[in-house]
């Protein structure tokens, strides 16, 4: 029986998880392997070999083996983003594919920051209260903050999503067929991820949800992948090669009750170490990119909670920062997983090259294919170092000027003077570098008094 050989090549550390959920892609395209190998090199690769060939013991019909091994090599990148999503069981049962169940761990991350659990009765109770009242602030506050945290759960949201794989099926089909570029060699290779499905529109959606689901609270969780997929302006999902994934979204959708100043630029990074926002309030704006580390899982939920909000505030708070100068305020965060505490490089890396996916045009078919981009505009990021990110700002500069960015030289301040840049820490740019300077003086000073003393 034919066999053929794939080999997949990644950083060693970047991919936990991946070697045991290939066997279930290959599997969902009818192929088993006959045998695999794993190989560490001494630069850091891992290198896997994997030999496939048609399953016998299968049931049901599946496409012949070269086009299958091609849509698993136009998967695999998926599953290094998220080995295992969190609707990887229905991925496994047959229910619904990886790029379904990859998308619909995507729509659960954006869900738990944006579903809008206030209500209209929270935004009349604004009306009445008096904004200028201390107590009325804090009992604002305080039912805000219960209304996000006890209403809907990232466990709960999980359960109502499991809950309709048709209607998540239905809702990635719109996605992608607006997200989908079509290469050259689209029609000859390409095999549907789903069972054909018609695309409906926005309004049809709409009505299939309201009909479909079971109470109020499931409808507005299936109604917020429609607010993800409109909010989308263009994501690197569908590029061949990618760390992790991004997406650059539309800020409209905010209520502006909670969000009174209006984002200029919005962009949302989920990988297997992190999930992470950027944010910026102009065109033209500069923030630094800080990683949030969590001592226990109780702490994780509360960061996870408060990630866009947190963001929001240091991304305003910048922009109050730049009020007399041109740039505006830009800030990103970067929130490691619960148990992915020490993988701030992987994270952090990450994160830049998905960013930059959106930024360049893919000019390498097969590697970098070009986007669906709704935005329209060039867009370039300003960016610096700050907590936890200090000592990657180098790797940030030189990683862009690989790629082939033109503006690779103003992507990041404070990396060291041989890429033209002044680090923070040694030149009084934060807060400890300040400190030590005003020592450095204050020495300097006493040296001064004492050489000059009239002896007695």
């Amino acid at each position: 029986m034919a066999e053929k050989r794939l080999v997949v090549a990644f950083r060693s550390r970047t991919a936990r998880g991946l070697f045991s959920a290939l066997s279930d892609l290959y599997h969902y395209y009818g192929v088993t392997s006959s045998r695999k190998y794993v190989e560490q090199f001494s630069n850091g690769i891992t290198v896997m070999s994997i030999y496939l060939r048609p399953a016998m013991t299968l049931e049901g019909e599946y496409p012949p083996l070269e086009q299958s091994i091609h849509q698993i090599t136009k998967e695999i990148s998926l599953l290094y983003c998220l080995p295992h999503n969190k609707l990887h069981d229905l991925f496994t049962s047959g229910e619904l594919s990886l790029q379904e169940t990859v998308y619909g761990h995507c729509a659960w991350v954006f869900i738990q920051h944006f579903l809008n659990r206030l209500g209209s009765e929270y935004v009349s109770l604004t009306d009445i209260l008096d904004p200028k009242s201390n107590v009325h602030t804090a009992l604002l506050s305080k039912l805000k903050r219960r209304l996000r945290t006890e209403t809907f759960t990232p466990d709960y949201i999980l359960e109502i999503i499991q809950s309709y794989p048709g209607l998540v099926r239905a809702l990635y089909a719109s996605f992608a067929s607006v997200h989908l570029a079509v290469g050259a060699d689209f029609e000859r290779h390409f095999i549907a991820p789903t069972p054909a499905l018609e695309v409906m529109s926005d309004a049809k959606l709409k009505e299939k949800i309201t009909r479909e689901v079971s109470n109020e609270h499931e409808e507005m969780v299936m109604t917020a992948f429609r607010v993800f997929n409109n909010a989308i302006l263009k994501t690197n999902y569908f590029t061949p090669t990618k760390v992790a994934l991004s997406f650059r979204l539309d800020p409209a959708f905010l209520p502006e009750i909670e969000y009174p100043r209006r984002l200029y630029g919005m962009f949302l990074v989920i990988g297997a170490e992190f999930r992470g926002f950027h944010l910026r309030f102009k065109d033209v704006a500069r923030g630094g990119i800080r990683i949030v580390k969590s001592r226990s899982k109780e702490a994780y939920g509360i960061n996870a909670r408060n990630l866009f909000d947190e963001n929001y505030g240091l991304s305003s708070t910048q922009q109050r920062k730049n009020k007399d100068i041109p740039e505006g305020g830009s800030k990103g965060v970067i929130l490691l997983d619960a148990k992915m505490q020490d993988h701030s490089e992987e994270a952090f890396e990450k994160y830049i090259d998905s960013i930059i996916d959106l930024l360049l045009p893919g000019v390498t078919p097969g590697i970098k294919n070009p986007i669906v981009d709704l935005y329209g505009k060039q867009e370039i990021l300003f960016m610096g170092p700050d907590e936890n990110t200090a000592d990657l700002v180098d790797w940030a500069t030189e990683h862009a000027r690989k790629r082939g960015a033109p503006w690779w030289k103003s992507f990041f301040t404070g990396k060291s003077p041989k890429l033209g840049g002044i680090p923070h820490d040694e030149y009084g740019m934060t807060t400890l570098s300040v400190r030590d300077n005003e020592i450095l003086l204050s020495n300097e000073k006493m040296a001064t008094e004492s050489s000059a003393r009239i002896p007695t």
